[in-house]
């Protein structure tokens, strides 16, 4: 089977490429701009080009659906719809903060919390214990007042944190909580593939009609609108 995937939850497009059968593995970054999404297929093209594939020899497709940038997001999900629904293949929808919690295994009770606006986190709380990856609890959308409780009711915290620079030095004072290093909070194109496969032979994926992003916030312009109708 070859696995083909993409996230597009931070400021860069992660992809990777997997071939199971002949052991082939390749993974690439680029950074999120503006035009990207016009130049995403080309540079998809030229990514699997140059390991000598094209996109009609991929099996399966995976995609991250967030939580996360919503610009990123609405660009590489609608990439993988068009594709998937062209070539008739599964799509294994892949939720971000689970490819968070794959850096960091043999961990009982691992929380993983992506910045919001203001003081708000989506988060979740998962075990990587011996190889496999379980949701304890969440995924969950609480201010960080509501964070600290949960933190409360554990002995011993280990947290990535995505974004939230200015919540960083609070909530690393918290007696219980030790923030796991910034690398940590990086995806990468072999996480994004290994995710794929093992979701889709656990038989968790769909097709092009049925995918769909998982936002942490309103985008702006829906707020914006919002708040011309209703004052709030």
């Amino acid at each position: 089977m070859r696995y083909f995937a993409l996230d597009g939850s931070s400021r860069w497009i992660t992809i990777g490429f997997l071939d199971d059968d002949a052991g082939i593995s390749s993974e690439m970054g680029v950074e999120m701009k503006a035009r990207h999404s016009r130049r995403l297929l080309s540079t998809v093209d030229v990514f699997l080009k140059n390991i000598g594939y094209t996109i009609k020899d991929v099996d399966v497709l995976g995609v991250g659906v967030g939580p996360g940038s919503f610009t990123g997001l609405r660009v590489s999900i609608a990439t993988i719809k068009g594709v998937g629904e062209v070539l008739g293949i599964p799509i294994v929808p892949l939720p971000t903060l689970l490819l968070y919690a794959m850096n960091v295994p043999d961990i009982p009770e691992l929380f993983v919390l992506e910045n919001a606006r203001e003081d708000n986190f989506y988060g979740c709380i998962y075990s990587t214990m011996n190889g496999r990856i379980k949701e304890i609890d969440g995924p969950f959308f609480l201010p960080l007042k509501k964070i600290k409780d949960v933190f409360a009711s554990y002995e011993s915290v280990r947290c990535i944190l995505i974004g939230g620079i200015d919540f960083r030095k609070e909530i690393e004072s918290l007696p219980n909580v030790t923030l796991l290093p910034d690398w940590t909070s990086n995806i990468h194109g072999s996480t994004l593939t290994a995710m794929t496969k093992i979701l889709y032979k656990e038989g968790k994926y769909t097709d092009a009609k049925t995918v769909e992003p998982i936002y942490i916030q309103k985008p702006l312009a829906d707020e914006m609108i919002q708040y011309k109708k209703t004052g709030f």
